[in-house]
């Protein structure tokens, strides 16, 4: 059975109270399919932070390196310093990740095509 075929399966066997929860932010549990709440917006412009959803600094991993602002990065109008921001900040969270200490879904600037 293919992915697709198993989502459609589990939204036409969800409640319209269920599908609606799982519409914001903070989806509810749905226990009766063993689905976990989940909370899908992680914000990580400047590193990987303690305020994120499924970051835990409790491990080998006590803290992460941070970076400016956005706005105070664009400002000093080095594409090379945008570029090597995300790559260090994606190492952090698959290392964290590796450790059992981040899940692996963050939202971050892309810097394709400079």
């Amino acid at each position: 059975i293919t992915t697709r075929t198993r989502a459609q399966s589990l939204i036409c066997l969800l409640s319209v109270d269920e599908k609606i929860q799982q519409r914001s932010n903070y989806a509810s549990a749905v226990p009766r399919f063993g689905i976990p709440p989940y909370e899908w917006w992680s914000e990580y412009l400047q590193g990987i932070g303690a305020n994120g959803a499924g970051v835990s600094f409790d491990g080998p991993v006590k803290s992460a390196t941070g970076f400016p602002q956005v706005i105070l990065s664009a400002a000093t109008f080095n594409r090379s310093l945008w570029s090597a921001v995300a790559p260090a900040i994606a190492a952090v969270a698959k290392a964290m990740h590796g450790l059992g200490q981040a899940r692996l879904k963050f939202w971050e600037i892309c810097t394709a095509g400079n």
